[in-house]
């Protein structure tokens, strides 16, 4: 095997390690967001001629939002610049933080969609501006999963020709090492002989 084969290879093992290792802590997510709702969040304070924003991470219900909600800030508000930093909020009863979210704001199917709406948290305090992207957990599995499988297709098709075994079904080729006899493949040793 040269150096970069060597290379690719290892590079091949480490993100499908890490990529395995994404999976199941998407896994663990969804899970968890069944009966903890998740906030991450980061408030960065502008002055009053500039919003307020807020950007933001949620998982609850087997979905995830990233978003931003923008605070627009008049003379007659202050804004809400004492949350200001990174925040993380864990609700304990998910079922129980139900976000009013109108109907018209956006679109959603499967758990995948988007938001975009205003509102007011009550009288004489800013507007809140929303903006969310909503992914289903399931996607973050099946698309941290797919490095890790196609590695071990390829690993467990290399051992088999470094055994002796047919690279395709797995049979013993010891005895027949021109031809598989369960599938007709030409092991590529044997093919590439041929050709001269």
């Amino acid at each position: 095997m040269n150096r970069r084969s060597w290379i690719a290879l290892t590079m091949l093992r480490s993100l499908s390690a890490l990529s395995l290792l994404l999976c199941v802590a998407s896994v663990g997510l969804w899970a968890r967001s069944y009966w903890r709702y998740d906030v991450l969040s980061h408030f960065s304070a502008r002055t009053l001629r500039n919003p307020e924003e807020l950007d933001f991470m949620s998982c609850g219900w087997g979905t995830i939002g990233l978003g931003r909600n923008v605070v627009v800030v008049t003379s007659s508000n202050v804004g809400l610049s004492n949350a200001v930093g990174w925040n993380l909020l864990t609700l304990r009863d998910p079922g129980r933080f139900q976000p009013k979210i109108p109907k018209s704001a956006g679109f959603e199917w499967g758990g995948l969609g988007w938001t975009h709406w205003t509102n007011s948290v009550g009288p004489g305090l800013p507007l809140i501006e929303h903006r969310t992207l909503l992914l289903p957990c399931w996607v973050l599995v099946l698309l941290f999963a797919i490095l890790p499988i196609v590695w071990s297709r390829s690993e467990l098709r290399r051992r088999r020709v470094k055994v002796g075994l047919c690279r395709v079904c797995g049979y013993d080729l010891r005895a027949t090492p021109d031809r598989c006899p369960e599938c007709g493949t030409v092991p590529e040793h044997r093919s590439a002989v041929s050709v001269h």
